[in-house]
């Protein structure tokens, strides 16, 4: 399932749920499914295991949930999906990195207004201590700091 979702087959973890394949399975470092399609930003399978019970916040080993993936590589159709599916938009991984935090500084403007309005908190820090705002100054992104300035 976990090479189905890599690649973004639906079709195929629609069938492996329907032969009893487990949706829920992790693998060693604790990486499911939904968050192996959600790094890849493929919403189709993500609502496949959303469907099959796969909660839209579990979590890796390491903290890691399907949201900060998906709004780290900025895929806003599936940060909208995990976001109505009741991911948390505050929660952070071990290392202190969350969502908002690493929209900002890839520049996701679209991402970020997203979280925000799903009541991201932009004063959240970091594991380094750096707010959303302070990153994405630091990377050079103007159009997410003017932004977040005036939240």
């Amino acid at each position: 399932m976990m090479v189905a979702c890599d690649l973004g087959h639906d079709k195929t973890v629609e069938a492996l749920i329907k032969y009893n394949a487990d949706p829920m399975y992790t693998d060693g470092a604790g990486v499911n499914s939904l968050i192996m399609a959600s790094f890849f930003g493929h919403v189709s399978c993500a609502k496949v295991l959303l469907g099959a019970g796969v909660p839209a916040d579990s979590v890796s080993n390491d903290g890691c949930s399907a949201l900060i993936v998906a709004s780290a590589g900025g895929h806003l159709e599936l940060v909208n999906t995990l976001i109505g599916a009741g991911a948390d938009v505050n929660r952070c991984r071990d290392n202190g990195t969350n969502s908002l935090a690493l929209a900002a500084k890839e520049g996701h403007m679209e991402v970020v207004e997203a979280l925000m309005k799903s009541g991201a908190d932009a004063s959240m820090k970091t594991g380094t201590g750096q707010t959303a705002l302070e990153l994405a100054n630091e990377e050079g992104h103007a159009a997410v700091v003017t932004f977040l300035q005036s939240c």
